[in-house]
């Protein structure tokens, strides 16, 4: 499947990690420790941005969206576009070559009535009249309601019902109406098709305000790209590759800095190439016989 939402992939990897820093901000202390850990630099880029840092993930919500749907007056945020091309194609497009089914509701062939059930409620007893016999076939079904059951074989007696022999007991309070003939359920086969393309999603970090604070938003988006490399997978946005641009100044007053960052995978795509109905096991047989004998072969009996 998978087709136009690499974009869309990134920006749900990103919003659950973003989610999961704000649920858990040891975690997010723990990717920044590293401006704790050495005096020096704790002391060059200053406690308070650190602290300005977890406070806003923890308690704001970073606006992120894909290109086309973005406010781009809402800063900080991260907009994500993508770019994508075939890298190999199989033989036939059959690469990803499998069969898949859906189950389509039952062909109605027609209603009727019955006008008895016989005493060990497997057999319905259906007016002569209505001829029933030209219409079904062993191993059809017969609905009524929520009940269901297949058909052993239709015996015609003269002068009395149609006896339809069923396969499934009839259960007790049923109509004597409302009865159809019907296919068994259904199944519809697709054959898939697919290519595999090789993919790159920019995601543009915007943010105002200091540089250092920019710096530290740009860790933590590297970290909810890099953490997320198993659910983009699990999107079918395969084998992430990360990497991070120069950040720009791209307004003075106030300073808005922007860093790109861009992800590219294998993306599989997929498209039904064909579709066929799968056999149905209630459908009627028609059988045709060959007699041979020593004095004239291929007589066909009708």
């Amino acid at each position: 499947m998978s087709f136009g939402i690499a974009d869309l992939i990134t920006v749900m990897v990103i919003e659950d990690g973003l989610a999961h820093l704000a649920a858990h901000p040891d975690h997010l202390n723990f990717i920044l420790s590293p401006f704790f850990k050495h005096r020096a630099i704790r002391e060059y880029v200053g406690a308070k941005h650190i602290s300005d840092c977890v406070s806003y993930v923890v308690n704001n919500r970073i606006y992120v969206a894909p290109y086309y749907q973005a406010d781009l007056g809402k800063v900080p945020s991260i907009v994500t576009v993508a770019r994508q091309g075939e890298e190999q194609q199989f033989l036939g497009d059959l690469g990803d070559y499998q069969k898949n089914c859906v189950v389509l509701p039952p062909i109605k062939y027609f209603d009727f009535i019955i006008d008895g059930i016989e005493d060990d409620r497997t057999s319905l007893l259906v007016p002569e009249e209505l001829k029933v016999e030209e219409q079904l076939w062993p191993r059809i079904w017969v609905a009524n309601g929520s009940f269901k059951a297949q058909v052993d074989y239709i015996q015609v007696r003269p002068g009395l019902s149609t006896k339809i022999a069923l396969k499934t007991k009839v259960p007790d309070q049923i109509n004597y109406t409302g009865w159809s003939a019907q296919s068994g359920e259904r199944e519809k086969g697709y054959e898939i098709h697919a290519s595999l393309d090789s993919v790159e999603v920019n995601a543009v970090l915007t943010t105002t305000g200091d540089y250092t604070v920019h710096r530290l938003m740009s860790i933590v988006t590297r970290y909810c790209l890099k953490r997320g490399r198993l659910l983009f997978d699990h999107y079918g946005f395969q084998v992430p590759q990360i990497s991070q641009g120069m950040p720009v100044k791209e307004e003075e007053q106030p300073p808005v800095y922007s860093t790109v960052f861009t992800i590219r995978g294998k993306l599989t795509e997929h498209w039904i190439a064909n579709e066929f109905d799968y056999i149905d096991e209630s459908a009627k047989l028609t059988l045709d016989y060959i007699a041979e004998s020593e004095g004239k072969k291929d007589v066909k009996l009708e």
